[in-house]
């Protein structure tokens, strides 16, 4: 399509699309491109503004917070400052899912849909997103990936998982596929199932990914990983697509991973953090860091031991006004910037060093000790005949290692270093180790590299 229609997308198409979703797309992206250059202190007085705001309709319209804030003695009027908000109770997903009728207000001011979450730590749940909340997400993916010198309408190859569940009949389905395609040829990119990809569909991605010329990958973390490494294992060389850059999202991304991406294709790996409740929350920018989305979110990080250098992440929408989620745990574990460091390009915008993955990523050992999954990632970074690994703490002195490996097991030496060095640093640990030519995936399509099962 050259650059003529990538042009037409981003002024007239998508514009258009937007508004006949009433979403107040082309105010947000004024909003957004002007905020990205305003300090701190602007920023917070922004954030603060709607938040104010916010609070006031939800007591007017949601039961649940009208009930929240007559339970604890807060009223909005009350929050006027940052430590005011702090005294609203943190909300958990099960919270949420015990009464998620009650989350929805009186008065959207912009019609809800219903969204369901991969499931990823238990059973799926299901939130309601506004539309001024989804554009706003569509915003702060477009700029930040403006960052990078990629463009709405950019041609695009996307790994992500695609629903296979029909519903009832022939029409419906159709229907949907048909909706789908369109969408696809619009915004000018081709995704590929991420939901099980063999060696088989990695050499159908990587001959239309040449044919394609896309000007960037997006897509799951472990399947762009995986993809790099099968380009890699076949001395296939990815500098020739001449990649601006691979957008990860969804999942953990190591940093022996993200070497064997760049190394692959001779690009930056840009990280995108997100979720399905909530949309983009941070995204990489080439200081080093990950920038949050502070005009559109508030995000916390928040330690229960001060001694730890990672907290959980809790999140405020501000722009979902139907069914918003106030001070909510999101059960990921990040690790904060702190303010010693300014952005290179003077942004305001809040920062996040890493983050690190969800609350079951973590292994606890019984003397409380707690070790991140990076250590077991680190570890295989020198077993050159693992492709794959996943960890998997049934209690607090048994781990289950599998491994995809290039041959058919794992060679002696490379088990007795494994061992001896888990044991090393775990302790007397009983390690079972188990070599498979697949290692499943979850159902929402993701792959967890490190899990515990230890009750927390």
């Amino acid at each position: 399509m050259g650059n003529f229609y990538p042009r037409i997308l981003r002024t007239w198409i998508y514009p258009l699309a937007q508004r006949i979703q009433k979403r107040d797309y082309v105010t947000m992206v004024a909003e957004a491109s002007k905020n990205q250059f305003l300090s701190c202190d602007e920023l917070q007085y922004i954030q603060f503004r709607k938040l104010t705001a916010l609070l006031v309709h939800v007591y007017k319209t949601v039961p649940y917070y009208r009930y929240m804030f007559n339970v604890t003695g807060l009223k909005p009027e009350d929050i006027r400052t940052w430590d005011d908000f702090h005294q609203i109770p943190i909300l958990t997903v099960e919270q949420y899912r015990e009464k998620t009728q009650e989350f929805i207000s009186s008065e959207p001011r912009t019609p809800i849909y219903p969204i369901r979450t991969s499931g990823s730590t238990g059973s799926p749940t299901k939130f309601y997103l506004s539309q001024a909340a989804a554009a706003s997400a569509n915003v702060s993916r477009m700029r930040a990936q403006h960052w990078w010198g990629i463009e709405l309408g950019d041609r695009e190859i996307r790994v992500w998982p695609i629903p296979t569940g029909l519903d009832p009949g022939i029409w419906i389905p159709m229907k949907k596929l048909g909706i789908r395609f369109l969408r696809e040829k619009l915004m000018n990119r081709r995704t590929f199932s991420a939901n099980e990809i063999s060696p088989e569909d990695m050499q159908r991605l990587w001959r239309f990914t040449k044919s394609y010329c896309p000007k960037y990958l997006f897509g799951y973390s472990s399947v762009l990983y995986n993809f790099a490494a099968y380009l890699k294992e076949r001395d296939f060389d990815g500098r020739c697509l001449n990649l601006i850059a691979v957008v990860a999202s969804a999942e953990m991304l190591y940093d022996s991973q993200i070497r064997v991406i760049e190394d692959v294709f001779g690009c930056p790996v840009v990280n995108e953090y997100g979720s399905t409740e909530v949309g983009v929350i941070a995204y990489s920018f080439p200081c080093g860091e990950l920038h949050t989305m502070d005009d559109f979110i508030i995000v916390e990080i928040i330690k229960s031991d001060p001694q730890n250098e990672f907290g959980e992440v809790v999140i405020t929408q501000l722009e979902n006004w139907g069914s918003p989620l106030i001070r909510y745990n999101l059960q990921d574990l990040a690790i904060p910037a702190g303010d010693t460091k300014t952005c290179p390009a003077g942004m305001g915008f809040g920062k996040i060093k890493r983050v690190i993955g969800r609350r079951h990523d973590l292994i606890r050992l019984s003397s409380g000790r707690i070790v991140h999954g990076q250590f077991f990632s680190n570890l295989m970074a020198f077993m050159p005949s693992v492709r794959q690994f996943q960890v998997v703490q049934k209690e607090y002195d048994l781990f289950e290692i599998t491994v995809e490996t290039y041959s058919d097991k794992v060679p002696n030496n490379e088990e007795r270093y494994l061992r001896t060095r888990i044991r090393q640093y775990l302790g007397p640990v009983e390690i079972k180790l188990r070599t498979v030519p697949n290692i499943s995936r979850e159902s929402s399509g993701k792959f967890r590299s490190v899990r515990s099962e230890v009750k927390q």
